[in-house]
């Protein structure tokens, strides 16, 4: 059985497939140290009790008696000492206690599993922040829990038939003749090879999305030279954009934060003006949280689910409060939306959200069609190649935007001040 626990407000990883109700109280088995910096889990330890887990890690199965740290590094000397590597794996699964159970946190950021190292017989489990979903697993065996844990997750990508031949793969191969020699060393030595992967060296000054043209002066050449060879090539993409002036990459790169609104009910305003005497919404919640980033947001993507043709009923009373209450901070700056249905009501939710931004003078992003997708889940969206392609477009146009308003920013060229309001009462 697998029970969830939420904490905070977590950020939605896509980590869990299964759809589950929260539990009401704390997780069972552990003792709840909750502060606003951090959520920590103390549990104590059998002496005989075994704990597996974490992953590709250090050390042996039984993870008893070190530190890990769920914070990927690129560690290339993997000895007892280390604390991180590649891959972060955040599952344990403890036997011969009490009980047997499994426990999986969702959770982005760095977590630290001490696992009877400060003291010989506690599990001390310290996530960075207060934020984070949190499922136990019981079961009659741990294949039993295992398996659970596979069936929330989801099922595992399943390479191509090539992929599960021998792969030779390292940092250092520096151009077109480093690979030939490899293939020809394998070749001589009668050893199978299916595939070679090339490091962050095939790139031209290891910027993501070049090819160095020295190192590899006709590179679609050289692919079907090696695939001649039955030897496909596989060249990496590094997780980090080089920073560097002119690189289109990094100069099309805008910071963007995601918010989720949706978790908690958001309630609709009441129109008590209580925010023009203090300033924020006085109900609190998410809407205060979003109002103090609007003031150094340069724009915003509003997006929601359809229900009955219309927005969320938290979306809509998160704009109505937002908008009482920190309508300032919206002024002038672009706005793009986003709407997500099974199968109708996009155009009129569309119409709904626009409301906000029309009233507030922030330019309107758009694409090469109405901003919507449909599915009735993120699998079922990924599907709606036409909807992505939409979104893509939106995100670029509203970098491009950004961009051309700081521009005109440094060349003195400001939004336009609005005239003083006029209201026409057609009731007298």
């Amino acid at each position: 059985m697998i029970t969830k626990y939420t904490y905070g407000n977590p950020f939605q990883t896509d980590a869990v497939v299964q759809k589950l109700e929260v539990q009401n109280g704390d997780v069972p088995y552990f003792t709840v140290v909750k502060t606003e910096e951090q959520l920590q889990f103390e549990y104590t330890l059998e002496n005989e009790e075994k704990v597996y887990g974490l992953g590709e890690n250090v050390r042996g199965i039984n993870k008893r008696g070190w530190i890990y740290k769920s914070c990927c590094a690129d560690e290339p000397n993997h000895v007892e000492d280390r604390t991180s590597l590649y891959a972060s794996h955040n599952f344990l699964v403890l036997d011969g206690g009490k009980e047997q159970f499994g426990v999986f946190f969702d959770y982005p950021g760095i977590i630290t599993f001490d696992v009877g190292y400060t003291h010989l017989n506690e599990l001390k489990i310290t996530l960075s922040e207060p934020d984070a979903d949190v499922y136990v697993m019981t079961g009659e065996s741990i294949l039993d829990i295992v398996k659970q844990f596979r069936q929330l997750i989801g099922r595992s990508y399943i390479p191509p038939k090539w992929a599960f031949g021998y792969q030779q793969s390292r940092w250092g191969y520096m151009n077109e003749a480093d690979i030939r020699e490899v293939v020809k060393g394998h070749r001589e030595k009668k050893i199978p090879l299916e595939s070679i992967y090339m490091d962050i060296d095939y790139m031209e000054r290891f910027k993501d999305f070049t090819v160095n043209q020295e190192r590899f002066p006709d590179f679609p050449e050289f692919v079907k030279e090696m695939k001649a060879q039955h030897i496909h090539l596989v060249p990496i993409i590094d997780a980090g954009v080089k920073v560097e002036e002119g690189y289109d990459v990094y100069e099309e790169g805008i910071e963007t934060e995601i918010m989720h609104v949706g978790a908690h009910p958001q309630g609709s305003c009441m129109g008590c003006g209580g925010c023009s005497k203090t300033g924020e919404c006085v109900y609190g919640g998410e809407v205060v949280e979003a109002a103090k980033k609007l003031k150094e947001a340069d724009g915003v993507v509003f997006g929601s689910p359809v229900h009955y043709a219309s927005i969320s009923g938290n979306m809509m009373g998160f704009l109505h409060r937002l908008s009482w209450s920190a309508g300032k901070d919206l002024k002038y700056k672009p706005a793009a939306m986003v709407v997500s249905a099974r199968r109708a009501g996009t155009t009129t939710a569309l119409d709904e959200m626009a409301k906000v931004p029309e009233f507030f003078h922030m330019p309107l992003i758009n694409g090469n069609y109405w901003p919507m997708v449909h599915g009735s889940n993120p699998d079922e969206v990924k599907q709606d190649l036409e909807g992505l392609q939409i979104v893509r477009n939106i995100g670029r146009n509203m970098a491009w935007i950004l961009k051309c308003i700081e521009l005109g920013k440094e060349n003195g060229i400001v939004h336009p001040e609005p005239e003083a309001p006029v209201k026409t009462n057609f009731i007298r």
